[in-house]
């Protein structure tokens, strides 16, 4: 696989990662600097399409991600666990994509 496409893919995954962290982050009452997305549908089949496809060596962490994602409960401890597995595979795929670049 070409690494220029992998890298394109990775910063895609990152990009709906943070907003699935921001989303996570105003469920429970924080104010965000950047603009929310309208709607909760964020792209997660594209989400998971990309990842299972390019980075199949995260899928544990990515199953927890869009397990949480179809979560209908408002506790505040499922939001925190959400954004906590979230942002540990999207540090997770930063680490792949910088060793990538280099």
């Amino acid at each position: 696989m070409r690494r220029g496409c992998l890298l394109e893919k990775g910063e895609k995954l990152i990009i709906l990662l943070y907003s699935f962290v921001q989303w996570g982050s105003h469920r429970l009452g924080y104010e965000s600097i950047d603009e929310l997305p309208t709607k909760h549908e964020f792209d997660y089949i594209e989400f998971e399409f990309i990842a299972k496809t390019y980075f199949p060596e995260f899928e544990n962490d990515i199953s927890l991600v869009l397990e949480n994602l179809k979560i209908k409960d408002d506790s505040s401890e499922i939001y925190k666990c959400f954004i906590l597995e979230t942002d540990k595979l999207k540090n997770k795929i930063s680490l792949k994509l910088n060793e990538l670049s280099k």
